[in-house]
């Protein structure tokens, strides 16, 4: 939960890259590709003192390799990222190596890192209410991004969470949303 009111966006993703999950949790949902292919996905979060990591792991059930993509989220620092393809260990990922999707999906490695939160601009745009809740509404920019160059982060103002985030082009079309 943010401790103070942020009075810039510099704050808010300052905030945002200091949060830890309130302990281990197991996710299980579905990447919808195109609403035509449907990838079974478990995400799991671990903590410990002074980072935390989300693992994204595929549930295969046809023949087709499963994949893996650790994100290492420290409190202080870049995120650290590993990726296996089949039954392979995860191999450690340069940042812009992570510029890739997950399992064939719409969804970039570095974007389930977070990574926007680190880009070079970040605004705070007037507030809004999004899924019934009081939101702080980030834009976090990065104009040499390769595809998505815009993230607006719409954060929960009483848990500090991400509610839901948009990404757009250079066109200025928002092009994904993650909720």
């Amino acid at each position: 939960q943010p401790e103070i009111e942020p009075r810039t966006g510099d704050e808010i993703a300052r905030q945002l890259r200091m949060m830890q999950p309130g302990g281990n949790t197991e996710i299980a949902g579905v990447l919808i590709i195109n609403e035509k292919k449907k990838i079974p996905v478990v995400c799991k979060i671990v903590t410990n003192d002074n980072s935390w990591k989300a693992i994204y792991e595929t549930c295969s059930k046809t023949n087709s390799p499963s994949e893996k993509f650790v994100v290492v989220h420290a409190l202080a620092g870049p995120n650290k990222y590993f990726l296996s393809r089949g039954t392979n260990e995860p191999k450690p990922l340069k940042a812009e190596e992570a510029a890739m999707p997950f399992a064939g999906s719409d969804f970039w490695l570095s974007e389930l890192g977070f990574d926007f939160l680190h880009w070079p601009q970040q605004n705070k745009l007037p507030g809004q209410m999004r899924l019934g809740q009081p939101c702080y509404v980030l834009e976090s920019i990065h104009p040499d991004a390769p595809v998505v160059v815009r993230m607006k982060s719409f954060i929960d103002k009483e848990s500090g969470g991400i509610l839901v985030a948009e990404g757009y082009d250079r066109k200025h079309r928002k092009v994904k949303e993650f909720s």
